[in-house]
This record gives structure tokens, sequence and C-alpha cells, in this order.
């Protein structure tokens, strides 16, 4: 296993378990996370402090939130991940599990930045692969 997918498997594990500080270090100070484009007005996350807010509207939104990484794809500087998001509504209890696609970036041993997609053929598209 390379170190970029190493890193990024354990970034998953410090996510799931919500040692914030622990997924907060494998990122570079101005990372940008990108959500499902098709989100409308979906905002780009830009450092530490936007990544800790993004964590605390999830909780806010999720109960038991977690993202279950069933593959990584090694591609050089970028990982490709299939991942199945589950969670359960944390008000109504209503159950999520959706499969997508996460893409990081990574430099200098930290993610520069990360993306989502719900299709597989888009997230390989991204980082020059394709099926």
């Amino acid at each position: 296993m390379s170190q970029n997918v190493e890193m990024v498997r354990r970034s998953y594990e410090a996510l799931n378990r919500r040692d914030i500080e622990a997924w907060i270090v494998l990122f570079h100070p101005d990372a940008e996370m990108h959500d499902l484009a098709g989100i409308p007005d979906a905002p780009v996350r830009r450092g530490h402090d936007a990544l800790r807010e993004w964590v605390v509207m999830m909780d806010d939104i999720w109960a038991d939130a977690r993202y279950v990484a069933e593959e990584f794809i090694d591609a050089g500087k970028f990982v490709v991940v299939a991942v199945q998001a589950k969670a359960r509504g944390a008000r109504g209890g209503v159950p999520l599990d959706i499969p997508m696609f996460h893409v990081a970036e990574v430099a200098d041993g930290k993610f520069r930045h990360v993306w989502a997609y719900l299709d597989r053929a888009d997230a390989l598209k991204a980082v020059g692969l394709e099926e």
C-alpha cells in the first residue's frame, strides 16, 4: 500500500471515530474540500477551521455518520476512494446509505484538495483514468 493510500485510509479511520484533530492534521492549512457538485450552492471549504465547521454541521444533521472506504485506487498524487456514506437523520432517524467516490490530492504528505463524486467514471476521469 502506497504512503498516499495509507494516509487516506487513516483519515477515514480518524474521521469515523471523530478524532477530528488526528483528521485535520492530515490536511494542508489551506486545503480545499469540494462537496458533491450536484448540491446547490455547495461551498468549497478552505482551511482547517472550515473543515472543523463541516464536521460540526454534519454531526448536527446526521447521527452515527461514517464513511466506509471500500476501495482505494492509487493514481500517483491522487487517491480515488469508493465510499459508502452511512448515517441516520439526527432528528427523524431517516437512514442514509449512499455510495460515492472521493478524490484526494496529496502534496507534501498532506491533503491539498478533496472532491466528492456520485459517479465512479467522473471520479476516475478527474484523475486521468478511464474504466
